[in-house]
């Protein structure tokens, strides 16, 4: 009975941890959600028509949302799954909802950044520069960064590595497709002026890339 009853408390402790940090993750996912929906506001953030620069990227971007929330909505039963859970709970799973709050908060910054020039679908709009200011003066996609780091925190706190592996990679080929479409749209657009700015500037991770 003795040996029995610590795997027992090990479980139950973990089944613990997993449940707060799952609950919690849904709320900040909430929160994004609603955040990301007054982003719309703007006469240019709530156009839905693209060209030929979007390269059907925004229709991808929808679908990955699709399916990242749906993966994260069933992490609770693909726990029951043997082994179907991260190991260390508490620091995994509280280290997601710290990332989480961190990718809602720069995509926010990222966003306020833009101001006018933020656009659902890739197009230059009337007016439009190169804007560097923010997180901008080092990275160039603050904002696509910020999502994902939302998704990926979102998928650690559920403590299922299932989940987080089909957000994490399909958020990196999604993100990384949207991203090469953006910066050419940006060079064409811009020139040497974009250019130069992605030679002092880091794509998404300062120092590394």
């Amino acid at each position: 009975m003795r040996r029995g009853g610590p795997g027992i408390g090990n479980r139950v402790d973990s089944a613990g941890v997993s449940a707060c940090t799952t609950l919690l993750a849904y709320v900040l996912l909430g929160l994004f959600l609603v955040t990301e929906g007054r982003l719309r506001q703007g006469s240019e953030a709530k156009r839905l028509d693209s060209g030929e620069s979007d390269r059907a990227s925004t229709r991808l971007i929808g679908a990955y949302f699709g399916v990242a929330l749906l993966a994260l909505l069933l992490a609770p039963l693909l726990n029951l799954i043997p082994r179907g859970r991260l190991g260390h709970p508490s620091l995994t799973g509280w280290a997601g909802i710290v990332i989480m709050v961190g990718g809602i908060a720069l995509r926010w910054w990222a966003n306020q950044t833009l101001g006018a020039y933020y656009t659902r679908t890739l197009r230059i709009t009337q007016g439009q520069r190169i804007v560097q200011d923010g997180p901008y003066r080092v990275i160039r996609h603050p904002g696509y960064l910020g999502i994902m780091l939302m998704w990926g925190g979102a998928a650690l706190a559920t403590l299922n590595w299932i989940t987080a592996l089909i957000v994490v990679v399909g958020g990196l080929a999604v993100f990384s497709y949207r991203i090469r479409s953006e910066e050419a749209m940006m060079a064409e657009a811009f020139g040497e002026r974009y250019t130069a700015y992605e030679d002092r500037t880091w794509r998404l991770v300062p120092f590394i890339f």
